[in-house]
């Protein structure tokens, strides 16, 4: 009987290219994470999200992550960490600033779940994604701002200001001449 060599040119599955087309069309970075051994892994694009290669962040660890984590927020997303690890959440997900290379902050959503445990119980493996939500916390900073503006300045006039807007302007009108005031 003859030897049977595979093809060269061995075809993806559908999966594997469903996959990639799946992390490209959402552009968001892999972390895999052995618990157990400290061995941590990043895809490029986790790199790319805070301004580096997965070269310039060797060797990967935990402290690789948690030191580019601002410091107001680490606590937090420790804290949720161990939840999950607890089994009080079953997802564990953060919203984080994490410290570019650049040296400004970009906003992280951390996603990630344990999915393989020691006979204990104790988390052995953990995988998870982060996104890039920058832009949608910077729309969330200025709509703030917006509204804050919007009720100081209702606090000091006579009249108030009326959720229409005109040619993408809030519009004023005076409570006076309102026909329910």
């Amino acid at each position: 009987m003859a030897e049977r060599h595979p093809p060269k040119n061995i075809p993806k599955n559908d999966n594997e290219e469903r996959l990639e087309l799946l992390l490209k069309a959402t552009d968001v970075g892999i972390w895999d994470w052995k618990i157990k051994t400290g061995e941590l892994t990043f895809n490029q694009r986790w790199a790319e999200i805070i301004g580096y290669t997965v070269e310039e962040l060797q060797p990967m660890s935990f402290e690789t992550w948690a030191d580019k984590v601002h410091p107001d927020d680490l606590k937090n997303a420790e804290t949720l960490l161990e939840k999950h690890w607890a089994g009080e959440i079953d997802l564990y997900e953060v919203e984080t600033r994490m410290l570019h290379k650049k040296g400004h902050y970009v906003w992280v959503l951390a996603t990630g779940k344990v999915v393989e445990s020691d006979p204990d119980g104790s988390p052995k493996h953990m995988i998870g994604i982060h996104l890039d939500i920058t832009e949608r916390k910077e729309r969330e900073r200025e709509r703030l701002v917006e509204t804050q503006l919007l009720e100081e300045s209702q606090k000091n006039c006579q009249g108030r200001w009326v959720g229409i807007k005109s040619r993408n302007r809030p519009t004023f009108l005076d409570s006076r001449n309102l026909p329910y005031s």
